[in-house]
């Protein structure tokens, strides 16, 4: 049976157009203009239908995460919940950045199908070959972490075939054989978490990275005698550069900057939101969560040294920031949460874009950029409307369990 979405404003390959979205079982059909004569829609005419968002760099969200210690009782219920909370930030597809022993877990939830919130693409590795802890930590890592040929096997046996993605830092001696290895595999390699200058970061371009994990965020920056690694990413069009667009990782005025020199078709948005998005503000302090933290009224997720550990704002807030205080097109940036992502690895012939034979990944945001409903695969998985605590429980229990202890 069909379905028929209505909306002056449905963002599509083509342009935006003024009609219905159609959509029958799990795929879009058909993309109609207004003239047509439908009596039976869902009328969202005062409202923007848009492509799914697909996050890249997703560790966590509202209580739930895919680094390493879990809340719940085992792995899967963590990813499902994540799944669902995930959902209900207009995220439709994903690539969870977990670590390695969360790997089989994850391929055990891809392979059964999930439905009811974001559809995992493939499995993203944020190291464990990193060597540079932030603006504010100790840096570079001393002493560089092993380079275990064996550890990168393990990797790809774990994830079954569908790790997509991993980021290591360039200037690790001998990191050359992992990056030649997971370019055998398949895997697309990632610029990360780096001390490396503008030299040493174009070799690695040369070589085969292909995408700078959260541009501008520890990695080394433009300097007039070194133009960094920020500097060979930005102006590299080889590279997809993956962007933190909440105004806090990157000030406003470098979004911009970024956005007018790297331009839209090589943007990805991603939130790198943790377990510890969706936590009130305040300070946090348990093994779980990595020792003291503070989550600050304006967003920032802080260690106790004043670090930046990931982000507290999923990708539809960067959506807003950058339309309502950037005013950049709303169809630009749909392309970089949507259309890019799944061009860079590999998803454009059912993700990424409202178009005929897709899937129905799609999601209602109102005038003010705020989520209404997310669609996965012509499924609803959230609804403003309806009230859904979608935080995990077994969070809830580990913070009234410490403030108890206190």
């Amino acid at each position: 049976m069909k379905k028929y979405y209505r909306s002056k404003e449905i963002y599509t390959e083509d342009g935006v157009i003024d009609g219905y979205l159609v959509v029958e079982n799990d795929k879009i059909v058909a993309i109609i203009s207004n003239d047509e004569k439908i009596i039976d829609y869902y009328d969202y005419s005062d409202y923007k239908i848009l492509p799914g968002i697909i996050d890249t760099h997703n560790h966590g969200t509202n209580g739930w995460s895919m680094l390493g210690e879990f809340a719940a009782s085992d792995r899967k219920t963590e990813i499902i919940g994540y799944l669902k909370a995930l959902g209900s930030e207009g995220v439709t597809s994903v690539l969870p950045t977990a670590t390695i022993d969360f790997f089989p877990a994850l391929a055990d939830v891809k392979e059964a199908g999930f439905n009811d919130g974001a559809e995992i693409l493939g499995i993203h590795s944020e190291g464990p070959w990193l060597n540079r802890v932030g603006e504010k930590g100790i840096r570079p890592v001393n002493p560089y972490p092993p380079v275990d040929i064996k550890l990168a096997e393990k990797m790809n046996k774990d994830a079954r075939g569908y790790l997509k993605m991993v980021g290591m830092a360039s200037e690790i001696p001998g990191i050359d054989k992992i990056r030649d290895y997971f370019k055998s595999k398949g895997v697309t390699i990632a610029v990360a978490h780096t001390d490396g200058n503008y030299q040493v970061t174009k070799e690695a371009i040369d070589n085969g990275v292909t995408v700078a994990t959260h541009l501008c965020n520890v990695m080394t920056g433009i300097h007039h005698r070194d133009f960094g690694c920020l500097g060979a990413c930005m102006t590299d069009k080889r590279v997809w550069a993956e962007l933190i667009c909440d105004g806090l990782h990157v000030c406003n005025e470098m979004l911009k900057f970024v956005y007018d020199v790297k331009g839209k078709d090589l943007i990805i948005m991603i939130s790198d939101c943790t377990a510890l998005s969706g936590m009130k503000p305040g300070y946090y302090q348990n093994d779980f969560l990595g020792g003291l933290i503070h989550v600050t009224e304006d967003g920032f997720v802080l260690d106790e040294n004043g670090r930046l550990r990931g982000s507290s704002k999923p990708v539809v807030y960067g959506m807003r920031n950058l339309v309502k205080n950037l005013n950049i097109p709303l169809s630009d940036v749909s392309q970089m949460a949507s259309y890019n992502p799944a061009k860079c690895h590999g998803f454009l012939t059912t993700k990424g874009s409202l178009k005929k034979h897709k899937d129905a990944d799609f999601i209602i945001l109102d005038n003010e950029i705020m989520l209404q409903k997310t669609f996965v695969k012509g499924n609803c998985v959230y609804d403003i409307n309806e009230k859904h605590d979608y935080f995990s429980p077994y969070m809830n229990e580990l913070i009234n369990k410490e403030k108890k202890e206190k």
